[in-house]
């Protein structure tokens, strides 16, 4: 049930907008594995985003 005053957005919208933010995300962890000194524990926060990010590809 929607609720009201919320307008029901197209599902082709909501993966659109899904993509922009996957090639967002992708192109920033791409940024940040490139220049970044990484510790280890941001190394595995960012490989943690990096699994999640291709996992999110299956909703």
């Amino acid at each position: 049930m929607l609720r009201q005053g919320v307008p029901a957005v197209p599902s082709t919208d909501i993966v659109k907008h899904l993509e922009e933010w996957r090639a967002v995300v992708r192109s920033t962890l791409d940024v940040l594995y490139n220049t970044a000194e990484l510790t280890p524990v941001g190394a595995v926060l960012l490989a943690e985003v990096d699994d999640a990010l291709e996992a999110s590809k299956d909703w």
